[in-house]
């Protein structure tokens, strides 16, 4: 009787269970009358829509089989981030597992199958199954599997070109070989070469493709990066102009993100200065240094797109300047005299520098009548021993005498009138071609 109740008890309990084991992720097995709770699995889905996600690498278990009859399908997800061999195990004593993309995709393996598959980048989803027909035989087994995926080889890709101090305007020859493969192509090509020639007309950073392609497992594109400089500046004496503290640059420009810089010789190192630019004039001034004094100076252009590193082009070649003294000339008298009347035909000037540090663009002039007339001017010192070159009366350039104060210029003007009175101003120059003018002494003078 006791053995009975004890038997009784057993039953029920087994029942209990047996409500508490309809939940998925549970899976029991039957003993006789007895139910025992075989074990939980935690990482299942029985809902297509809401698949269990499964990690490359890792080892997946479930129940094969409901405990009351009928097969149970489990599915779980995986995603390739690129073209992949995918290799492993499934063991059950029954069914089969379904690999699947869509509906353009689909794998089945059997128990003991060996499982090797090149499978496209993308999506997948896995079904686990069992046949209904065996549902009360196999009730409560379970089946294992465990992939691996290894990268698809795509072979290899040898680029032959010369990237090397790149300037712009180039032309770049290559020649593309893929090797160690015999799915993959180029995708340019259907072959296992390419060639060709890229054309660069600005500078910057860029990139070259080589896309490759392996039918069924997609494409591939791989990436070569490679840098253009811009031009090498060249840097004339006519293009500087000199103040007594700054230094210009005419005709530079600034287009395609790149700018002239002006470098500086300080302590045996090039420091590159901050400039300004003039777009109208086409000027790059560098401001803020000292009067009457020597700079070594060069040019470099520079790339800058704001979110890669600077790009500079070779330097120009290298030009000693003084800058110009912060003293007018001390004049001690100007005469003005030999007025003559001429004409002047049409013809075309180039641009340059005036004595008031601007740079006049290049211009057709004359067809017109005109007075010249002489400018005498006096001074109270000798410029030489300063060490000043030129002296400029009204625009016109004499050259410093080496003992001598007195220096007489041909200067002239529109109409055909004498004029009572002109604006006189004279400045002094350390050289030839870059300037370095001083503050002007200017003056009207009565003419004679």
């Amino acid at each position: 009787m006791k053995k009975f109740k004890q038997r009784a008890i057993q039953i029920m309990l087994g029942m209990l269970l047996l409500i508490a084991a309809g939940t998925i992720g549970v899976s029991v097995k039957a003993e006789d009358a007895a139910v025992v709770v075989e074990k939980e699995y935690p990482n299942v889905s029985c809902d297509a829509d809401h698949p269990a996600g499964y990690v490359m690498g890792t080892e997946a278990r479930g129940p094969l089989y409901r405990q009351n009859g009928g097969f149970a399908k489990q599915y779980y997800t995986f995603t390739l981030a690129e073209a992949a061999t995918v290799t492993g195990t499934y063991t059950a004593e029954d069914g089969w597992m379904e690999i699947e993309q869509g509906t353009g995709y689909r794998q089945r393996i059997f128990p003991g199958d060996p499982i090797s598959i090149k499978m496209a980048a993308g999506t997948y989803s896995i079904c686990v199954r069992g046949a209904t027909s065996n549902a009360q035989k196999y009730a409560g087994k379970e089946y294992a599997f465990c992939l691996n995926a290894a990268n698809y080889n795509w072979g290899n890709v040898q680029v032959n070109w010369n990237v090397e101090n790149l300037t712009a305007p180039c032309d770049i020859p290559f020649e593309v070989t893929l090797s160690g493969t015999t799915d993959t192509k180029l995708d340019q090509t259907s072959a296992m070469t390419w060639s060709g020639t890229i054309h660069q007309d600005k500078p910057g950073y860029y990139t070259f493709e080589v896309p490759l392609n392996a039918d069924s497992l997609g494409k591939k594109t791989l990436e070569y990066s490679y840098v253009v400089k811009p031009q090498k500046e060249n840097l004339l004496k006519s293009r500087i102009q000199t103040t007594k503290n700054a230094i210009c640059i005419a005709n530079t420009t600034n287009y395609n993100n790149t700018l002239v810089k002006i470098q500086i010789l300080e302590n045996g190192n090039w420091v590159t200065k901050n400039t300004t630019f003039d777009s109208k004039s086409g000027v790059t001034r560098l401001s803020g240094l000292k009067a009457d004094s020597k700079y070594t100076i060069r040019l470099v252009n520079c790339y800058n797109d704001g979110v890669n590193p600077a790009v500079y082009s070779d330097p120009s070649k290298q030009i000693t300047v003084y800058t110009a003294s912060n003293k007018k000339p001390a004049v001690k008298s100007i005469k003005v005299y030999g007025f003559k009347k001429f004409y002047v035909k049409k013809k075309w000037y180039p641009g340059y520098w005036n004595t008031l540090n601007k740079w006049v663009s290049g211009q057709y002039q004359g067809g017109y009548y005109g007075m010249s007339y002489k400018i005498k001017v006096t001074l109270k010192e000798n410029l030489q021993r300063k060490g000043i070159k030129y002296i400029y009366i009204n625009g016109v350039k004499c050259k410093v005498k080496k003992n001598g104060k007195t220096y007489v210029a041909t200067a002239s003007y529109r109409g055909t009138a004498k004029k009572k009175k002109v604006f006189v101003y004279v400045c002094t120059a350390k050289d030839a071609t870059y300037g370095g003018l001083s503050p002007s002494t200017k003056k009207f003078v009565k003419t004679k």
